[in-house]
């Protein structure tokens, strides 16, 4: 809260400015008021261990994220030794379009999409419709978690 005179307040005390009114020092005291409330205490530490669950939280997704980029990276790894086979992996962000599968192949002139997931893991609504738009336009889409599925499904379209 800001007082005439250059004054300001908070709950914890008050800052006096010291120096004139248009001096351009920041010459300041410091009255700092000390409440002995146990109330808050209770709160620091609930904030505290929300804080850490939430931090948890992230590291078990990120570790989540990890697992699924090394899947990515041994699938793609696998598509480039199969013969006549034209893959990338599509990175999402501002400029992808939302809903394209992880991996995108053209094998022998037919049209694969990958979603990789975890075993956990779980696509999206968007996601979902699009391996259906894929489906109905006479492409392959699906949910892979290993590159064993990849192989099963790229081996059961070249016999």
């Amino acid at each position: 809260m800001m007082n005439p005179g250059g004054l300001t307040t908070s709950i914890f005390g008050t800052r006096e400015h010291v120096g004139t009114p248009k001096s351009y020092l920041p010459i300041y005291n410091t009255h700092i008021f000390i409440y002995p409330d146990f109330r808050h205490k209770k709160y620091v530490k609930m904030g505290f261990l929300v804080f850490h669950v939430f931090q948890v939280l992230k590291i078990r997704r990120f570790l989540e994220q990890m697992k699924e980029s090394e899947i990515v990276k041994a699938i793609m790894k696998y598509l480039k030794t199969v013969p006549g086979c034209f893959c990338w992996k599509e990175h999402g962000g501002m400029y992808g379009t939302a809903g394209i599968p992880d991996i995108i192949a053209c094998i022998g002139g037919h049209f694969f999409g990958f979603e990789v997931k975890t075993e956990n893991g779980k696509p999206t609504k968007l996601q979902e419709a699009t391996i259906r738009k894929i489906l109905a336009a006479g492409g392959t889409a699906l949910v892979v978690c290993s590159v064993d599925e990849v192989r099963t499904v790229v081996n059961g379209f070249l016999r």
